[in-house]
């Protein structure tokens, strides 16, 4: 009798112990967890804690002489912020006072150097550089352009 007791406590444990471990691993892999949400918390953190940087990165660079303005840089900050359709002075908060500004019919154009040539700080336009050119219509950005001559 003491062995058949003997041999039922074995078989319960081979068959919890399998069930604990296959517990404690989906819990761990399951993509709903809590784990897995807190990774993307600091995800989004990282990419907050990046956007600023570009718009700081962009805002020094005021000619794009620094090359550190780029298409690129651009298309980043607009796409994570979802400043397309977004006000101009929520563009204005991120990518600072415009180069060049002008009207075209009712919209309002905001130009931005980059990849510019400058000695002594001064932008020397008789050579190659581009322009980031952001269009906004009812105060609303509708359209970016990125021309180089």
């Amino acid at each position: 009798m003491i062995q058949m007791v003997m041999k039922r406590k074995k078989h319960i444990n081979w068959v919890f112990l399998p069930m604990a471990l296959f517990f404690l691993v989906s819990c761990l892999d399951n993509k709903k967890t809590g784990f897995i949400r807190d990774k993307n918390v600091s995800e989004i953190h990282t990419t907050d804690v990046h956007i600023k940087m570009l718009s700081k990165q962009w805002k020094a660079d005021s000619l794009g002489c620094q090359r550190l303005r780029t298409k690129i840089m651009a298309e980043t900050m607009i796409d994570s912020l979802k400043l397309k359709n977004a006000e101009k002075m929520a563009f204005l908060e991120m990518f600072g006072s415009p180069n060049r500004k002008y009207t075209s019919g009712e919209r309002l154009v905001l130009g931005y150097y980059f990849d510019s040539i400058c000695i002594n700080k001064k932008l020397i336009d008789s050579v190659d550089y581009c322009m980031a050119e952001f269009t906004f219509e009812r105060n609303m950005l509708i359209q970016q352009n990125y021309i180089c001559l």
